[in-house]
Order: C-alpha cells, then sequence, then structure tokens
C-alpha cells in the first residue's frame, strides 16, 4: 500500500483502509496495483480530489479497467461530473 503515497495520500488514509476492508479486497486491490495507479493518475489529471474519500468508501472503482472508466467519464459533461464528484463522492455511483 506504500505506492499510494507517491500520489500524496497519507498514512491515516492507509491505515483507514487496511482497517475497514476485508483483507480479500486489499488483496485484489494491490494485485492490481498498476490499473489502481492509472486510475488514480486519471482522477489527479482530471482534478479529482476526493481521491481518500474513494479509497476509504469506494475502493471497489479502483478495479475498473482505466480505459472502461474513461469512456465511462467521456458520456457526461465532464466539468460538471467532476464538480459532482468533488462535492460529493457518491456521484461516482453514476458510472
Amino acid at each position: 500500500m506504500d505506492f499510494l503515497k507517491e500520489y500524496g495520500i497519507k498514512d491515516e488514509v492507509i491505515n483507514q483502509m487496511l482497517k475497514s476492508y476485508d483483507q480479500v479486497l486489499i488483496d485484489v486491490f494491490l494485485f492490481d496495483e498498476a490499473n489502481v495507479r492509472k486510475v488514480i493518475e486519471y482522477f489527479q489529471v482530471l482534478g479529482i480530489k476526493v481521491i481518500d474519500d474513494l479509497l476509504l468508501y469506494r475502493i471497489e472503482i479502483f478495479s475498473i479497467d482505466v480505459e472502461k472508466l474513461k469512456k465511462s467519464i467521456s458520456r457526461f459533461d465532464q466539468q460538471e461530473l467532476i464538480r459532482r464528484i468533488n462535492e460529493d463522492y457518491n456521484t461516482i455511483n453514476c458510472l
């Protein structure tokens, strides 16, 4: 999970993830580290600021292939979607 620190994720968030999620889910998350990195980088480029919240409460979003995420996001007004996600991370559910 230390690779998350490269993206500015703090120890507190990582520790909370480890406490909150089942070990199997953490293992799946770590197994797909390359895609997790791509998703985080994509979200950062888009301007999504609630990555910590997404990691804590919507970890499954990081399991979606980044190309599928890009396609899903492209169906929406991108600026409006990003604004809404930053206001309420649950907006990510519309993808």
